[in-house]
């Protein structure tokens, strides 16, 4: 009974609210999916940049890794691993103190005034830039013209800089302005290349062309002061004389000119081809090396020899300390070597670089010293034992040379190229750094910088010992790297134990007292040195063995209980947790004495192979074999066999992480890392070093810590397995690694280097705002989608960090 109209009017009402319903779950459907793909690129771009930043920690290059993981972090990324990494990466751009990349072809030279306040750098291309040292802010640009190749310096005072051009023009501008002021041309054909400046920023010396002649000239005269021939191959400066360098027919000759005086000048035939030569500030002693690293100090101007030494591997630089007490040599192979200058006694020997040595500075103050690598390290060191007190890293593969502010609080590192280097090609990074020294580091090192024979740490790392068989051992506090005692050494090679509680250590000479060094007792009726040491859970047995031999003993008075007939001829050696019970491992397997009565109680034989070590399980039932082929648990009363697992001849330990796990390196460069309880594999590690030695875990679990024999260790998160940053500084060798009482320190060392290594590592806690804004302050590298593209500096960064 409706009208038609009305009918009408009803089913477009409801066809409207049919489409409206459909456009409007549509619409949900698309932002649902729109929100879902956003939170979906989001997540795979945090987690890519992560996985980028992770890549460049393990290649040991912090400033781009800050830049990946800052990304990571300011998209929302907290997981305590980026945040572990990011804080990590951030101690290299908190030791900036500014970054210049002007120059996109690199800078020649760079040098600071005399106040250290100001820093001047010359580009590849002839700019030059002066700049504030403390903060970085450009106070001068004077751009080039095309083919001006020219090098700029302060002069003494700091009001006006010398251009030195290349073509033999000279002039002097004001450093605050710029404007011209005087000019001259040198009266000679320079060797541009072979352009130095006296320490006093008054004399330039150059090579002539010609290759006869070195040319002193006054920058403040703006005329000749001297003129040498035959040409001096290197000259060192004393106040206002120049000791030059030359050769002669039966060994180099060193000449002395005074530049203030009518003195004449002395001659000092040295009777040795010198490579290099330094003085100290006085001018009262010289050393000299030759290439082949033959190392001879002597007292000037008389030449009298005080010490004559030898740097393995050949001198690349040579210094003398502030003071004039100690001269460091160092060269090509990463070590730097330190020398008591009045006697050549060695006072450190540092594996400093993994490959050459680039640059070397003592500072002022005479109780550090830097180095530069070419392993782009830099890194500050305490003079008096070895101590390295800061780490950063300039760029991975960096060829670097450097220069050293007045007060030495401040260094500045740059790409000295020759002119036909084209760094972008060679993969050289040609920014200027400047470097804050006196901000600490992640990294503080210890020991006595003298090779030992092995490296032990004890059960709970609160102990270190660098076990010596000729020299004096050592014995150290990990916590605060103290030395506690030196014990006598052991004479041949063996197994070093400490005692539980870490109070005492077993040698094979006997037994020693951690806190005096003092021998308690010895190992006397053995026939032969013992090879082999251990301790009863409670500290008062103690067994040594050699061959087919094995002596009981009672630690606290040092008697002898028991002599013990065995199979094996280096045998392995565990006490049962009760210490009632001592198995004794040999090439047919196992033989377990009653320590009570030295008699045996059972044996286990089966063909095993080579059973290389045995300890007690946790549980105090079982006794755990390690063989070159699979690991084996005997009950620790009848010997039976109760379990067997584990395969591969690449088995590194037994156990690990107080009887957590134990791990296996294998031929594809990884480590499976497995629970001791049930056998399973609960890690992979992708390891870079593939012949790990050591793992240790943290008290709550959540890390590994591994050592191999590149003389470096890595972190790993235990979670997910991924590494998270590489620790290193040693030179390659088996590294004792292990986590320490205090949360976020590890420790590596290693025996050939005789240096023992303590990282801290912590959480980010700043705000990702904040760590943006330090990056875009100081590194001149921006992410473009996922790859870093050089940009300027952002000095509306630096500004607002300063005033935040």
């Amino acid at each position: 009974g409706l009208p038609l109209d009305e009918l009408r009017q009803r089913d477009r009402e409801r066809t409207r609210r049919t489409l409206a319903w459909r456009a409007a779950a549509l619409l949900g459907l698309v932002l649902a999916l729109g929100t879902g793909g956003t939170l979906a690129y989001r997540q795979d771009r945090m987690e890519r940049l992560e996985a980028l930043g992770r890549e460049a920690m393990m290649q040991e290059e912090p400033v781009k890794a800050a830049v990946f993981l800052s990304g990571s972090y300011s998209m929302g990324n907290e997981s305590r691993d980026l945040r572990i990494m990011l804080e990590q990466a951030m101690r290299s751009v908190d030791m900036l103190s500014g970054v210049h990349a002007d120059d996109a072809e690199g800078v020649v030279v760079a040098a600071f005034s005399d106040d250290g306040r100001r820093l001047v750098g010359t580009g590849k291309n002839g700019s030059v830039s002066v700049w504030r040292a403390d903060n970085g802010n450009r106070l001068l640009r004077l751009q080039a013209a095309q083919g001006d190749r020219r090098r700029a310096y302060f002069l003494a005072g700091g009001a006006e800089l010398a251009l030195l051009y290349d073509d033999g023009r000279v002039e002097v501008v004001d450093a605050a302005t710029g404007k011209a002021g005087r000019e001259a041309r040198l009266p000679f054909e320079p060797l541009a290349e072979s352009l130095r400046l006296s320490p006093n920023l008054q004399q330039a010396v150059w090579e002539t062309r010609d290759g006869l002649r070195t040319m002193v000239y006054d920058l403040g005269r703006l005329a000749v002061a001297l003129e040498l021939a035959p040409v001096c191959r290197q000259e060192q400066w004393v106040g206002q004389q120049l000791l030059c360098l030359r050769a002669g027919a039966s060994g180099a000759v060193l000449w002395q000119y005074p530049l203030s005086t009518s003195a004449r000048p002395w001659a000092l035939p040295l009777g040795m081809a010198v490579h290099r030569f330094a003085l100290d500030s006085q001018g009262r002693r010289a050393a000299l090396a030759t290439a082949d690293g033959e190392l001879r100090i002597v007292q000037l101007p008389g030449g009298k020899t005080l010490a004559q030494v030898r740097h393995p591997g050949g001198v690349d630089i040579l210094k003398f300390s502030a003071d004039g007490r100690m001269v460091a040599s160092a060269g090509w192979s990463g070590t730097v070597l330190v020398w008591a200058a009045a006697t050549g006694q060695l006072r450190l020997n540092l594996h400093a670089h993994n490959g050459r040595v680039r640059d070397l500075h003592f500072l002022p103050e005479s109780q550090r010293f830097a180095t530069l690598g070419e392993d782009g390290a830099l890194k500050t060191w305490n003079l008096q034992n070895g101590a390295m007190l800061s780490v950063a890293q300039h760029n991975h593969g960096f060829l670097t040379a450097s220069a050293l502010a007045p007060d030495g609080r401040q260094l500045a590192s740059f790409a000295r190229a020759p002119a036909n280097m084209d760094l972008q090609r060679e993969n050289l990074e040609p920014t200027l750094k400047v470097w804050n020294l006196d901000e600490t580091g992640p990294a503080a090192s210890f020991g006595s910088g003298d090779a030992a024979a092995q490296a032990f740490l004890n059960e709970d790392n609160t102990r270190l010992l660098f076990a010596n068989t000729a020299a004096p051992s050592t014995v150290w506090d990990t916590a605060n790297g103290r030395k506690l005692s030196e014990l006598a050494p052991y004479g041949s090679s063996g197994e070093v134990a400490f005692n539980p509680a870490a109070t005492a250590v077993a040698t094979p000479q006997g037994v020693f007292e951690v806190a005096s060094g003092k021998q308690k007792f010895g190992f006397a009726g053995h026939d032969k040195t013992p090879c082999c040491v251990a301790w009863s859970r409670d500290g008062k047995l103690l067994a040594s063995g050699s061959e087919f031999a094995v002596q009981l003993w009672d630690a606290e008075h040092g008697a002898l209980l028991h002599s013990l007939q065995v199979e094996g001829n280096y045998p392995a050696m565990a006490f049962a947790l009760d210490g009632k019970r001592l198995a004794v491992t040999s090439n047919q397997g196992v033989a377990i004495f009653d320590t009570g009565s030295g008699q045996v109680l059972a044996r286990y034989r089966a063909p095993l192979g080579l059973v290389w070590g045995i300890e007690a399980t946790s549980d105090g039932q079982r006794f755990r074999l390690g063989t070159n082929a699979v690991m084996v648990e005997i009950d620790a009363t009848s010997a039976k066999e109760m379990r067997r697992f584990g395969s591969g001849s690449l088995a590194s330990a037994m156990s690990a992480c107080k009887q957590r796990v134990t791990f296996s390196s294998r031929g594809d460069a990884s480590t499976l890392v497995s629970d001791l309880k049930t056998g399973q594999v609960i890690a992979t590690l992708a390891a870079p070093d593939s012949a790990l030695s050591k793992l240790d875990c943290d008290a709550a679990n959540q890390y590994y810590l591994t050592g191999g024999r590149s003389g470096s260790a890595i972190l790993w998160s235990a979670a997910t397995a991924k590494p998270l940053m590489r620790f290193s500084g040693h030179m390659p060798q088996r590294v004792e690694v292990g986590f320490l009482a205090q949360p976020g320190q590890a420790l590596l060392s290693g025996a050939r280097d005789g240096i023992a290594t303590r990282w801290t590592f912590e959480e980010e806690e700043r705000y990702p705002e904040i760590i943006a804004r330090r990056i875009a302050c100081r590194v001149p590298l921006a992410l473009d989608g996922y790859v870093l593209q050089p940009r300027r500096i952002d000095h509306g960064a630096c500004l607002r960090e300063r005033t935040w």
